[in-house]
């Protein structure tokens, strides 16, 4: 098992596993207010988090599966 500490502001929420046997957990936007993201746009997005991890272990973001097949990928 490996302690990961997670620290949330306000608006972050700590990410949850949808399903049972899921490879990852569902990462949340910190957001005020809804917004467009235009075709070929470029935006960072906060989550409200932040990650402390053990020596030698790594955190991923990577895109949902729906969404970059939709064109919406994490850089």
């Amino acid at each position: 098992m490996v302690d990961v500490h997670i620290q949330r502001d306000s608006l972050g929420r700590i990410p949850v596993y949808a399903h049972p046997g899921d490879s990852g957990a569902d990462l949340c936007a910190a957001l005020k207010q809804s917004f467009a993201l235009y075709p070929g746009e470029t935006r960072t997005i906060p989550t409200g988090l932040r990650v402390r991890l053990p020596v030698h272990t790594e955190l991923q973001i990577r895109s949902r599966s729906g969404l970059a097949s939709r064109g919406i990928v994490v850089a």
